[in-house]
């Protein structure tokens, strides 16, 4: 996968745990008439400085989830309709990914859009067996900051408040592509907490 812009993928990762000074958005681009030629584009915008789980986000699946519970985790999260194609399409394999990451720290949450009753997403719920938690962005309050107009919608959000986003969704490459970075990202914690750990045995 190729990165535009000046930033060579270790130090976009570097970048990504390292700085909560604006955030670094990587948008998986994917086009329909020839899905080789995903890239993906590094843009900074003037958003918050870091993520905001403070939103407030309806519970649906569990009262005992709220959105403020996933701060300072490694997130996998999938924003959604439940009357969109695609997502419905999409979701299988996000379900299968959230088992992979789950080994590599991640946790995963899902968000159904505005539009969506609660009856519509617990009838989600069941026929796609999910057993994610699902929370309702009832006021639109998670679309306001962080959404594109459109689904679905993918992040990969670090314990440090930074993301990737992936705007376009492909069934076969998507799913590669954030398994790849997910370990990528997973390995740069684990060398930085290992390289954190050198530096204090050498002080002692």
């Amino acid at each position: 996968m190729k990165y535009k812009g000046s930033i060579p993928l270790f130090g976009l990762l570097l970048h990504l745990f390292g700085s909560v000074e604006g955030i670094a958005q990587i948008h998986s681009k994917t086009n329909s008439q020839d899905t080789a030629n995903s890239s993906a584009s590094i843009e900074k915008r003037n958003r918050k400085t870091q993520f905001d789980f403070s939103l407030q986000l309806k519970s649906i699946s569990d009262g005992n989830v709220n959105f403020k519970q996933f701060q300072n985790r490694n997130l996998l999260l999938f924003y959604f309709s439940t009357k969109c194609a695609h997502c419905q399409t999409a979701f299988p394999h996000i379900q299968e990914m959230a088992e992979k990451l789950r080994g590599l720290g991640f946790s995963t949450l899902v968000i159904a859009v505005r539009n969506n009753t609660e009856a519509d997403i617990r009838n989600f719920i069941r026929e796609f067996q999910c057993k994610l938690p699902v929370l309702h962005d009832e006021n639109r309050n998670f679309a306001i900051s962080y959404g594109t107009g459109s689904v679905p919608l993918v992040m990969l959000v670090t314990r440090f408040g930074n993301y990737i986003r992936y705007e376009d969704f492909d069934e076969e490459k998507t799913p590669l592509i954030i398994s790849k970075q997910a370990h990528e990202l997973s390995q740069v914690e684990s060398d930085s907490q290992s390289s954190g750990s050198q530096i204090l045995q050498l002080q002692k």
